[in-house]
Protein backbone atom coordinates (compact mmCIF):
# COMPACT_ATOMS: atom_id res chain seq x y z
CA UNK A 1 0.00 0.00 0.00
CA UNK A 2 1.32 3.48 -0.74
CA UNK A 3 0.05 6.59 1.47
CA UNK A 4 0.25 9.85 -0.68
CA UNK A 5 -0.49 13.24 0.42
CA UNK A 6 -3.25 14.09 -1.35
CA UNK A 7 -2.02 17.86 -2.26
CA UNK A 8 1.45 16.34 -2.92
CA UNK A 9 2.20 16.15 -6.43
CA UNK A 10 4.13 12.61 -7.34
CA UNK A 11 6.96 14.01 -8.98
CA UNK A 12 7.36 16.47 -5.39
CA UNK A 13 7.33 14.11 -2.84
CA UNK A 14 10.94 12.68 -3.57
CA UNK A 15 12.39 16.68 -4.48
CA UNK A 16 15.34 16.74 -1.55
CA UNK A 17 15.00 20.78 -1.81
CA UNK A 18 12.95 23.48 -1.87
CA UNK A 19 12.31 25.45 -4.82
CA UNK A 20 12.19 29.08 -4.80
CA UNK A 21 8.64 30.52 -3.61
CA UNK A 22 8.77 34.14 -4.94
CA UNK A 23 5.14 34.20 -4.39
CA UNK A 24 4.82 32.44 -0.78
CA UNK A 25 3.69 35.74 1.41
CA UNK A 26 1.34 36.91 -1.35
CA UNK A 27 -1.35 36.08 0.67
CA UNK A 28 -0.98 38.83 3.49
CA UNK A 29 -0.28 41.72 0.82
CA UNK A 30 -2.68 43.67 -0.36
CA UNK A 31 -3.91 42.77 -4.67
CA UNK A 32 -2.05 46.21 -5.21
CA UNK A 33 1.09 44.61 -3.95
CA UNK A 34 0.40 41.00 -5.61
CA UNK A 35 -0.04 42.78 -9.16
CA UNK A 36 3.14 44.69 -8.88
CA UNK A 37 5.24 41.32 -7.74
CA UNK A 38 3.66 38.98 -10.62
CA UNK A 39 4.03 41.94 -13.03
CA UNK A 40 8.05 42.42 -11.92
CA UNK A 41 7.89 38.21 -12.61
CA UNK A 42 7.13 38.54 -16.65
CA UNK A 43 3.19 37.92 -16.11
CA UNK A 44 0.54 40.27 -17.52
CA UNK A 45 -1.85 41.23 -15.00
CA UNK A 46 -5.79 42.79 -15.12
CA UNK A 47 -8.12 43.93 -12.69
CA UNK A 48 -10.68 42.02 -11.56
CA UNK A 49 -13.62 43.28 -9.46
CA UNK A 50 -13.89 41.55 -5.78
CA UNK A 51 -15.12 38.16 -5.44
CA UNK A 52 -16.14 38.23 -9.44
CA UNK A 53 -14.20 36.33 -11.94
CA UNK A 54 -13.89 38.47 -15.04
CA UNK A 55 -12.47 41.61 -15.75
CA UNK A 56 -14.85 44.06 -16.78
CA UNK A 57 -12.80 46.83 -18.71
CA UNK A 58 -13.04 47.21 -22.39
CA UNK A 59 -10.33 45.81 -24.42
CA UNK A 60 -9.07 43.80 -21.39
CA UNK A 61 -6.91 40.77 -23.51
CA UNK A 62 -4.99 43.58 -25.34
CA UNK A 63 -4.27 45.13 -21.86
CA UNK A 64 -0.62 45.28 -20.66
CA UNK A 65 0.03 46.77 -17.69
CA UNK A 66 3.79 48.44 -17.01
CA UNK A 67 4.72 48.67 -13.19
CA UNK A 68 4.24 52.25 -12.91
CA UNK A 69 0.93 51.48 -14.37
CA UNK A 70 -0.35 49.30 -11.33
CA UNK A 71 -0.79 51.51 -8.79
CA UNK A 72 -3.45 53.16 -11.50
CA UNK A 73 -5.40 49.98 -12.12
CA UNK A 74 -5.20 48.48 -8.89
CA UNK A 75 -6.09 51.14 -7.06
CA UNK A 76 -9.34 49.77 -4.60
CA UNK A 77 -9.08 48.50 -1.20
CA UNK A 78 -10.38 45.07 -2.14
CA UNK A 79 -9.90 43.69 -5.85
CA UNK A 80 -9.10 40.87 -7.54
CA UNK A 81 -6.35 40.17 -9.58
CA UNK A 82 -6.15 38.18 -12.86
CA UNK A 83 -3.44 36.29 -15.48
CA UNK A 84 -3.22 36.70 -18.50
CA UNK A 85 -2.44 33.37 -20.39
CA UNK A 86 -1.45 32.62 -23.48
CA UNK A 87 1.17 34.85 -23.73
CA UNK A 88 4.93 33.77 -23.91
CA UNK A 89 3.02 30.14 -24.12
CA UNK A 90 1.18 30.81 -20.52
CA UNK A 91 -1.42 27.92 -19.88
CA UNK A 92 -3.72 27.19 -17.00
CA UNK A 93 -4.86 23.30 -16.43
CA UNK A 94 -8.12 23.87 -14.53
CA UNK A 95 -8.85 20.83 -12.80
CA UNK A 96 -12.84 22.25 -12.67
CA UNK A 97 -14.56 18.79 -11.43
CA UNK A 98 -13.35 16.77 -8.20
CA UNK A 99 -12.68 14.42 -10.08
CA UNK A 100 -10.28 16.03 -11.79
CA UNK A 101 -8.64 17.79 -8.83
CA UNK A 102 -7.92 14.16 -8.04
CA UNK A 103 -6.63 12.82 -11.44
CA UNK A 104 -4.68 16.03 -12.03
CA UNK A 105 -2.11 15.16 -8.92
CA UNK A 106 -1.30 11.67 -10.69
CA UNK A 107 -1.31 12.71 -14.16
CA UNK A 108 -0.47 16.49 -14.74
CA UNK A 109 3.43 17.36 -14.90
CA UNK A 110 4.92 18.73 -11.82
CA UNK A 111 5.40 22.77 -11.64
CA UNK A 112 5.82 25.37 -8.98
CA UNK A 113 2.80 27.61 -9.61
CA UNK A 114 -0.42 25.32 -7.97
CA UNK A 115 -3.11 27.35 -6.32
CA UNK A 116 -6.73 26.78 -5.30
CA UNK A 117 -9.03 27.14 -2.88
CA UNK A 118 -10.48 25.58 0.41
CA UNK A 119 -13.44 23.61 -1.40
CA UNK A 120 -11.18 22.69 -4.68
CA UNK A 121 -7.48 22.42 -3.25
CA UNK A 122 -4.63 22.20 -6.44
CA UNK A 123 -7.14 22.78 -8.68
CA UNK A 124 -4.79 25.44 -11.19
CA UNK A 125 -1.56 24.56 -12.71
CA UNK A 126 0.28 27.23 -14.52
CA UNK A 127 2.94 26.12 -17.16
CA UNK A 128 4.86 27.79 -19.64
CA UNK A 129 4.52 25.36 -22.98
CA UNK A 130 7.33 25.89 -25.70
CA UNK A 131 4.39 27.15 -28.06
CA UNK A 132 0.98 28.60 -27.60
CA UNK A 133 -1.80 25.61 -26.91
CA UNK A 134 -5.36 26.67 -28.19
CA UNK A 135 -7.49 26.53 -25.52
CA UNK A 136 -9.70 23.63 -24.63
CA UNK A 137 -12.33 22.30 -22.74
CA UNK A 138 -13.69 18.62 -22.01
CA UNK A 139 -17.19 18.14 -20.95
CA UNK A 140 -18.93 15.39 -19.77
CA UNK A 141 -21.41 14.37 -22.06
CA UNK A 142 -24.01 12.70 -19.85
CA UNK A 143 -23.84 15.90 -17.27
CA UNK A 144 -27.26 17.33 -18.10
CA UNK A 145 -28.98 13.69 -17.07
CA UNK A 146 -26.39 13.03 -13.76
CA UNK A 147 -26.28 16.55 -12.62
CA UNK A 148 -22.87 17.12 -12.40
CA UNK A 149 -21.05 20.34 -13.91
CA UNK A 150 -20.64 19.82 -17.49
CA UNK A 151 -16.89 21.06 -17.45
CA UNK A 152 -14.28 18.17 -16.20
CA UNK A 153 -11.35 20.31 -17.42
CA UNK A 154 -10.29 22.99 -19.27
CA UNK A 155 -6.50 23.92 -20.96
CA UNK A 156 -6.67 27.76 -20.92
CA UNK A 157 -3.98 29.03 -23.13
CA UNK A 158 -4.97 30.89 -26.41
CA UNK A 159 -7.78 31.58 -28.68
CA UNK A 160 -7.87 29.42 -32.06
CA UNK A 161 -6.91 33.05 -34.05
CA UNK A 162 -3.77 33.01 -32.00
CA UNK A 163 -5.09 35.64 -29.93
CA UNK A 164 -5.29 36.72 -25.97
CA UNK A 165 -8.77 35.82 -24.66
CA UNK A 166 -8.41 34.36 -21.24
CA UNK A 167 -7.27 35.39 -17.63
CA UNK A 168 -7.28 33.64 -14.62
CA UNK A 169 -7.49 34.89 -11.19
CA UNK A 170 -4.80 34.28 -8.76
CA UNK A 171 -3.57 34.67 -5.27
CA UNK A 172 -4.80 36.40 -3.42
CA UNK A 173 -7.99 36.68 -5.19
CA UNK A 174 -11.65 36.11 -3.28
CA UNK A 175 -13.93 33.55 -5.10
CA UNK A 176 -17.44 34.47 -5.29
CA UNK A 177 -18.02 31.95 -2.79
CA UNK A 178 -16.14 34.18 -0.43
CA UNK A 179 -13.02 31.74 -0.06
CA UNK A 180 -9.88 32.60 -0.20
CA UNK A 181 -7.77 31.76 -3.55
CA UNK A 182 -4.31 30.37 -1.98
CA UNK A 183 -1.37 29.09 -3.36
CA UNK A 184 -0.63 25.41 -2.16
CA UNK A 185 2.21 24.28 -0.14
CA UNK A 186 5.25 24.17 -2.84
CA UNK A 187 3.22 26.05 -5.30
CA UNK A 188 4.32 29.54 -4.96
CA UNK A 189 7.09 29.43 -7.16
CA UNK A 190 7.64 29.71 -11.25
CA UNK A 191 5.59 27.66 -13.18
CA UNK A 192 7.33 24.79 -14.63
CA UNK A 193 9.05 24.86 -18.59
CA UNK A 194 7.06 22.05 -20.81
CA UNK A 195 6.56 20.93 -24.57
CA UNK A 196 3.15 21.99 -25.77
CA UNK A 197 2.71 18.25 -27.08
CA UNK A 198 3.41 17.31 -23.72
CA UNK A 199 1.25 19.43 -21.99
CA UNK A 200 -2.27 18.90 -23.99
CA UNK A 201 -1.21 15.25 -23.75
CA UNK A 202 -0.88 15.21 -20.28
CA UNK A 203 -4.28 17.68 -19.85
CA UNK A 204 -6.08 15.22 -22.46
CA UNK A 205 -5.30 12.37 -20.07
CA UNK A 206 -6.06 13.72 -16.53
CA UNK A 207 -9.92 15.19 -18.15
CA UNK A 208 -10.45 11.30 -19.54
CA UNK A 209 -8.92 9.52 -16.50
CA UNK A 210 -11.89 11.64 -14.52
CA UNK A 211 -14.63 11.13 -16.77
CA UNK A 212 -14.36 7.76 -16.82
CA UNK A 213 -13.51 7.30 -13.01
CA UNK A 214 -17.28 10.02 -12.62
CA UNK A 215 -18.65 7.48 -14.17
CA UNK A 216 -17.38 3.87 -13.73
CA UNK A 217 -19.45 0.76 -12.97
CA UNK A 218 -19.90 -0.10 -8.71
CA UNK A 219 -18.95 -2.88 -7.18
CA UNK A 220 -19.18 -6.03 -9.01
CA UNK A 221 -17.75 -4.38 -12.14
CA UNK A 222 -15.30 -2.87 -11.60
CA UNK A 223 -12.27 -5.11 -11.23
CA UNK A 224 -13.52 -6.31 -15.32
CA UNK A 225 -13.74 -2.50 -16.28
CA UNK A 226 -10.00 -2.16 -15.09
CA UNK A 227 -8.72 -5.14 -17.37
CA UNK A 228 -10.55 -3.99 -20.06
CA UNK A 229 -9.24 -0.39 -19.85
CA UNK A 230 -5.87 -2.10 -19.66
CA UNK A 231 -6.65 -3.80 -22.79
CA UNK A 232 -8.15 -1.11 -24.76
CA UNK A 233 -5.18 0.87 -23.96
CA UNK A 234 -2.94 -1.99 -24.32
CA UNK A 235 -3.99 -2.14 -28.09
CA UNK A 236 -3.25 1.59 -28.81
CA UNK A 237 0.15 1.26 -28.15
CA UNK A 238 0.65 2.63 -24.39
CA UNK A 239 3.55 1.18 -22.39
CA UNK A 240 2.96 -0.25 -19.02
CA UNK A 241 4.39 2.41 -17.32
CA UNK A 242 1.88 4.78 -19.03
CA UNK A 243 -1.01 2.61 -18.27
CA UNK A 244 -0.14 2.22 -15.18
CA UNK A 245 -0.09 5.63 -14.07
CA UNK A 246 -3.60 6.51 -16.07
CA UNK A 247 -5.34 3.17 -13.92
CA UNK A 248 -3.60 4.64 -10.91
CA UNK A 249 -5.11 8.23 -11.65
CA UNK A 250 -8.35 6.71 -12.04
CA UNK A 251 -8.18 4.15 -9.37
CA UNK A 252 -7.90 7.39 -6.88
CA UNK A 253 -10.82 8.31 -7.50
CA UNK A 254 -12.92 5.03 -7.33
CA UNK A 255 -10.90 4.10 -4.38
CA UNK A 256 -10.02 7.23 -2.52
CA UNK A 257 -7.47 6.39 0.03
CA UNK A 258 -4.63 3.47 -0.23
CA UNK A 259 -3.84 2.47 -3.61
CA UNK A 260 -2.48 -1.08 -4.51
CA UNK A 261 0.26 -0.26 -6.92
CA UNK A 262 1.65 -3.66 -7.16
CA UNK A 263 -1.54 -5.12 -8.22
CA UNK A 264 -2.30 -3.11 -10.31
CA UNK A 265 0.63 -2.97 -11.96
CA UNK A 266 0.96 -6.90 -12.09
CA UNK A 267 -2.52 -6.81 -13.83
CA UNK A 268 -1.41 -4.44 -16.29
CA UNK A 269 1.72 -6.61 -17.01
CA UNK A 270 -0.74 -9.70 -17.30
CA UNK A 271 -2.86 -7.83 -19.61
CA UNK A 272 0.40 -6.68 -21.72
CA UNK A 273 2.24 -10.23 -21.99
CA UNK A 274 -1.29 -12.11 -23.03
CA UNK A 275 -2.07 -9.54 -25.48
CA UNK A 276 1.90 -10.20 -26.44
CA UNK A 277 1.57 -13.75 -26.65
CA UNK A 278 -2.46 -13.37 -28.72
CA UNK A 279 -4.64 -14.40 -26.03
CA UNK A 280 -7.90 -13.15 -27.62
CA UNK A 281 -9.98 -14.04 -24.06
CA UNK A 282 -8.29 -10.17 -23.42
CA UNK A 283 -11.05 -7.68 -23.32
CA UNK A 284 -11.06 -4.23 -24.18
CA UNK A 285 -13.32 -1.14 -25.76
CA UNK A 286 -16.28 -3.50 -26.44
CA UNK A 287 -16.23 -4.52 -23.16
CA UNK A 288 -15.75 -1.67 -21.38
CA UNK A 289 -19.13 -0.20 -23.46
CA UNK A 290 -20.75 -3.23 -22.07
CA UNK A 291 -19.84 -1.80 -18.64
CA UNK A 292 -20.44 1.51 -18.62
CA UNK A 293 -21.93 4.05 -20.82
CA UNK A 294 -20.96 4.18 -24.51
CA UNK A 295 -20.59 7.91 -24.69
CA UNK A 296 -18.24 8.18 -21.65
CA UNK A 297 -16.05 5.55 -23.34
CA UNK A 298 -15.83 7.14 -26.67
CA UNK A 299 -15.42 10.85 -25.23
CA UNK A 300 -12.50 9.71 -23.05
CA UNK A 301 -10.70 7.59 -25.80
CA UNK A 302 -11.00 10.23 -28.11
CA UNK A 303 -9.42 12.72 -25.48
CA UNK A 304 -6.26 10.32 -25.46
CA UNK A 305 -6.23 9.46 -29.49
CA UNK A 306 -7.62 6.49 -29.45
CA UNK A 307 -9.87 6.20 -32.72
CA UNK A 308 -13.20 4.34 -31.36
CA UNK A 309 -15.27 4.78 -34.98
CA UNK A 310 -14.58 1.07 -36.16
CA UNK A 311 -15.11 -0.32 -32.26
CA UNK A 312 -18.62 -1.93 -31.61
CA UNK A 313 -20.18 -2.57 -28.56
CA UNK A 314 -20.65 -6.18 -27.05
CA UNK A 315 -24.08 -4.78 -25.50
CA UNK A 316 -25.51 -3.74 -28.27
CA UNK A 317 -23.72 -4.27 -31.49
CA UNK A 318 -24.22 -0.55 -32.81
CA UNK A 319 -21.42 1.65 -33.95
CA UNK A 320 -19.79 3.87 -31.20
CA UNK A 321 -21.46 7.19 -30.63
CA UNK A 322 -18.69 10.03 -30.49
CA UNK A 323 -19.45 13.07 -28.60
CA UNK A 324 -19.48 16.15 -30.71
CA UNK A 325 -19.64 18.70 -27.05
CA UNK A 326 -16.65 16.95 -25.90
CA UNK A 327 -13.66 19.14 -27.10
CA UNK A 328 -15.42 22.96 -27.58
CA UNK A 329 -12.85 25.94 -28.08
CA UNK A 330 -12.79 28.01 -25.40
CA UNK A 331 -11.77 31.00 -27.60
CA UNK A 332 -15.44 30.82 -29.22
CA UNK A 333 -16.88 31.56 -25.76
CA UNK A 334 -18.86 34.84 -25.64
CA UNK A 335 -18.24 36.85 -22.14
CA UNK A 336 -21.22 38.42 -21.01
CA UNK A 337 -21.29 42.42 -21.08
CA UNK A 338 -20.14 42.17 -17.16
CA UNK A 339 -16.78 40.72 -18.64
CA UNK A 340 -17.85 37.38 -16.23
CA UNK A 341 -17.31 33.85 -17.77
CA UNK A 342 -19.79 31.19 -19.06
CA UNK A 343 -21.25 29.36 -16.62
CA UNK A 344 -20.82 25.96 -17.19
CA UNK A 345 -17.34 25.91 -16.05
CA UNK A 346 -16.00 26.87 -12.75
CA UNK A 347 -12.93 29.01 -13.48
CA UNK A 348 -11.63 29.42 -10.05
Amino acid sequence: MLNVDPLQHPDQANQGHQAPAPFSGISSISTKEAALLYTRAGFSVVPVPFKKKGCRLPGWPELRITEPEVCIYFDRARQNVGILTGIAGLADIDCDSPEAVITGRGLLPATGFVFGRESKRASHYFYYADTVLVSQQFADPLASAKGHNAIVLELRCGKADGGIGLQTCVPPSTHPSGEQVEFEPGGAGAPAKVSAKHLQQAARRAAAAAILARHWPGEGSRHAAFLALAGALCRAGWTVDEIVQFSTAVYSVVWPGDIDLRSCRAEVESTVKRLAAGDAAITGIPSLCGLMNERVVAAALEWVGINTAKSKSCATGRELESNPLSTAQLGEYVFDPDGDPPRGADLL
